[in-house]
């Protein structure tokens, strides 16, 4: 990456290493122990590693609810423990590929 494309994209590659690098250091240590589709589309995916890591993709273009749970469009719900975040990918829109 160059300069210019570094100034340009920073905010969003900080933005996303903020949520993503505190979650990686703990999944990559970890056994994945479960991985599921969530909908018959196969947009909203969770994977879960050991008993209190969770991740809960949902690359649809639109807020999907799943056992009563709201997962927004183009966004990764990010669990630890009772903790959770949303990582917001459409926010982002600078890191999403390009159509």
């Amino acid at each position: 990456m160059n300069r210019e494309t570094w100034e340009k994209e920073k905010a969003s590659i900080v933005d996303y290493l903020k949520v993503w690098s505190p979650f990686n250091q703990q999944a990559v240590s970890r056994q994945m122990s479960r991985f599921t589709i969530l909908t018959d589309d196969r947009l909203v995916q969770s994977a879960k590693y050991g008993d209190d890591l969770k991740v809960v993709a949902n690359f649809s273009d639109h807020e999907v609810t799943v056992d009563g749970e709201v997962f927004p469009a183009k966004s990764a719900v990010l669990y630890e423990g009772k903790q959770r975040l949303i990582f917001d990918a459409a926010a982002n829109v600078k890191l999403l590929p390009k159509e």
